[in-house]
């Protein structure tokens, strides 16, 4: 049995329970990425795209923002810079959250980082995320995929699932 049947046999089949109470994020770097200009850009689009499409979680959404920086949010409408604006000049302050906000929003992989452990936390679910077939891609991509997963497993508390060819 390959690699492949065998992880889609474990999460579909096998251990289906502890599946259901995790969020996968499956890619398949046999099959995709191949096209895409940066293993790290098309990793962390991939993630937020099955987080929209699959666990109804659009990390670009204004809800999304509101609840990911809930307390950040608070500090800047009590004692941030532009607090003082909020009754005196409603739309000055309106204009100085939104760019708060994009900021946030511009810092991608810490704005994903942090929606990641918004979702585990607010639905109780371990993280998993397999880079299915990436021992079917060069060194140099292996090697990138190894690096990605190791801060996406030590910085983000993400379980990593990475074949690679030995060499």
């Amino acid at each position: 049995v390959g690699k492949t049947t065998f992880i889609k046999n474990l999460i579909n089949v096998e251990a289906v329970a502890a599946f259901q109470n995790a969020i996968t994020i499956y890619i398949d770097l046999g099959t995709e990425a191949a096209l895409a200009s940066g293993l790290r850009e098309y990793i962390l689009e991939s993630i937020s795209r099955v987080l929209d499409e699959t666990y109804g979680f659009d990390v670009k959404s204004k809800s999304a923002a509101e609840s990911i920086y809930h307390e950040d949010l608070k500090k800047f409408a009590t004692t941030g810079l532009y607090a003082e604006f909020k009754e005196s000049n409603p739309d000055l302050y309106q204009s100085k959250r939104i760019a708060f906000l994009e900021d946030k929003f511009a810092q991608r992989d810490e704005h994903l980082r942090l929606a990641l452990q918004h979702v585990s936390l607010g639905r109780k679910k371990q993280i998993v995320l397999v880079l299915d077939n990436t021992d079917q891609r060069g060194a140099t991509t292996q090697d990138e995929a190894f690096i990605i997963g190791q801060e996406l497993a030590h910085r983000w508390s993400v379980l990593v699932y990475l074949p690679l060819r030995p060499e």
